[in-house]
Order: C-alpha cells, then sequence, then structure tokens
C-alpha cells in the first residue's frame, strides 16, 4: 500500500470527476483538463482493453492528442487485469503525472475503480490460483445462471452478499473469488470501505442530472454507437476469435450485438436491451457514488453544454484554491 504522507501539505491533490455513464464525463474532464493544465486517469473497467473503442465511448483520437490519457488500451481481452494491479498502474501514472507538474484527473463511472485509485484500501494480489477460481466461477455462471453464484455467496460471505445485487456477476464473482484465495471475506474489511479516507487531497466532483434526462441522454449515445459502427467493430472481434472474451467479461454492448449476430434476437432488439441495461447500470452508480459524501455534485440540464458545465467545475475549483 502506498503510504501516506505525514504533513497535510505534502499530499498530492487529485481531482476526480465521476458520475454516471451517458452525463458527458469524457467531454468535460477534456475541457477541464485543458483549463488546468492537467492528464487525465480514467477509472474505466472496460476501456482498458485495447480491441474495444466504439462500445466503451473511449475518447477520441484527438482528444487524446490533446490531452493525455492514462489507464486507456492498458491490455489485450485476452489478458487477465485485476482491480489490485489496476491500483498500481493508475497510482503510478498519477505519480507521473504530479512529478511533470500537471494536475492529475481521475475520471471515471466505475466506482470500485474510482475508489481503488484514490482511497487507502487493500485489494488481494492477483495471483495464479485467482486466476483460475476466477476463470472457474465465471463458467459456473455461464452454465448455471447468477443465482447459482450468488447463492453461493451467500453461504460463504452473506453479509458481503447482502450489499451486492443477485445479478451483478462481475461483484459476485469477485467475492466468492477472494474468499476463496485469501481465506477472508470483503465484509471483514469494514473500516477501510466505510471509513473512505483518500492518500490524496482529493476534491471529487459528480456530474448528474434527472433520471428521464439521462435515459434520453444515454438512448442517444447508443443510436450514436450504431451510427459509428459498433456492429462493425463486434463483427470484427467475432473473425479475430474474441467472442468468449466479449461474454465472460459481459461487455455491455457487445453480448448484445453478438446475440444478433448469432441469429438470436433481431438487431432492434439488441439495440433497445443495450438501452435498457445501460439505464439500469446508470442507476446502479448513482446508488454508488450517492453512497459517497464528499462527490460535490454538479446538475447538467438539458440545455447545459459541456463548456457551461465546465465553467461551473472551474469556478468551483477557483473557490477552494482561494479558501486554501
Amino acid at each position: 500500500m502506498q503510504d501516506k504522507p505525514v504533513h497535510s501539505h505534502q499530499i498530492p491533490l487529485v481531482i476526480a470527476l465521476v458520475g454516471p455513464t451517458g452525463i458527458g464525463k469524457s467531454e468535460v474532464a477534456y475541457l477541464l483538463a485543458k483549463r488546468l493544465d492537467g492528464e487525465i486517469v480514467s477509472a474505466d473497467s472496460m476501456q482498458i482493453y485495447k480491441e474495444i473503442d466504439i462500445g466503451t465511448a473511449k475518447p477520441s483520437k484527438s482528444d487524446r492528442s490533446m490531452v493525455r490519457h492514462h489507464m486507456l488500451d492498458i491490455v489485450s481481452l485476452k489478458e487477465e487485469y485485476s482491480v489490485a494491479r489496476f491500483q498500481e498502474d493508475s497510482r503510478q501514472a498519477i505519480s507521473e503525472i504530479q512529478g511533470s507538474g500537471k494536475t492529475p484527473l481521475v475520471v471515471g463511472g466505475s466506482g470500485l475503480y474510482i475508489r481503488a485509485i484514490v482511497d487507502d484500501l487493500d485489494f488481494p494480489p492477483y495471483t495464479k490460483k485467482a486466476l483460475e477460481i476466477r476463470k472457474q466461477l465465471e463458467e459456473e455462471a455461464e452454465a448455471k445462471g447468477a443465482a447459482h453464484l450468488y447463492a453461493t455467496l451467500e453461504e460463504i460471505d452473506p453479509d458481503t452478499a447482502a450489499g451486492i445485487h443477485p445479478n451483478d456477476i462481475r461483484r459476485v464473482i469477485r467475492a466468492i473469488e477472494v474468499k476463496m484465495v485469501s481465506g477472508k471475506c470483503f465484509s471483514d474489511f469494514p473500516k477501510a470501505w466505510v471509513s473512505r479516507e483518500s492518500i490524496y487531497d482529493l476534491k471529487m466532483l459528480g456530474l448528474r442530472t434527472q433520471r428521464s434526462t439521462l435515459n434520453e441522454m444515454i438512448d442517444l449515445r447508443v443510436d450514436r454507437m450504431i451510427d459509428q459502427g459498433l456492429i462493425d467493430e463486434v463483427k470484427d472481434l467475432v473473425d479475430k476469435g474474441f467472442i468468449k472474451e466479449l461474454r465472460r467479461k459481459r461487455a455491455l454492448g457487445y453480448v448484445e450485438i453478438l446475440d444478433y449476430l448469432e441469429g438470436t434476437i433481431p438487431v432492434d432488439e439488441a439495440v433497445s436491451r443495450i438501452k435498457v441495461k445501460t439505464h439500469r447500470f446508470a442507476k446502479r452508480q448513482m446508488t454508488w457514488f450517492n453512497a459517497d459524501s464528499r462527490v460535490v455534485w454538479f446538475d447538467r440540464g438539458k440545455e447545459d453544454d459541456a463548456t457551461k458545465l465546465t465553467d461551473r467545475l472551474e469556478s468551483y475549483l477557483e473557490e477552494l484554491k482561494d479558501e486554501g
């Protein structure tokens, strides 16, 4: 674990921008990073994979050429990448950004990945045994369904199970894996998770909007992904032999297009499912972030563009600086 500096003035500043998928975090982060002479650290559990671009809404090559982005395209879909490794790599990126005199801006909607970066949390080391157990559990999930795995978690770690939705297979698998590898339950470490103690001088900003407005924004983004060539991207991944990996990682958007390509559902149904699942995903993200009292929320109205939002965030940060 990274040692915490002794004196408060030594603690490096990190700005985090959080919020649900589809709210426009990437565009606002890009504008804010330009104004603050910052670099962006992506905290997204899917943008780490090299082969998937359109469905993960990665920042454009143009934006990435203007503002340096870290933690994108880290590994192949065929590789395993743990939260523990993500924590190590992203903190190294932050250290490099700070060393160059720039401001680190952590951006993402993956609450676990955000906390892995900024908070004083330990994760079980990633071992060969953990990899084998995870693959076994993923195969069980495919063969027997989510309810079977959730029942297993309820049996071995009921406290953790109580805080996870039965259909959130990734987190269910992770909790079972931790118990089997370390002998400890996720629920054995409540203090670190509840205390929300950051290793940085953390300023956490959040973007949010009305649920109905967000759903409209998500629907438009999904339609845009289809227009940008998501179906062709998935076809290409199928040709390159990534079907198993896409299904195992449950990549939202990709699995539904796979179902369409395999002839099990029509294309309209695939697109509709992506929208509905993304609405649900965004709701879960907001539940996670609303539980964190450190988030200072900025409401995005229907007419608010990214520039207006960035103005408000920048003004707030300037006020903090003046107070400090």
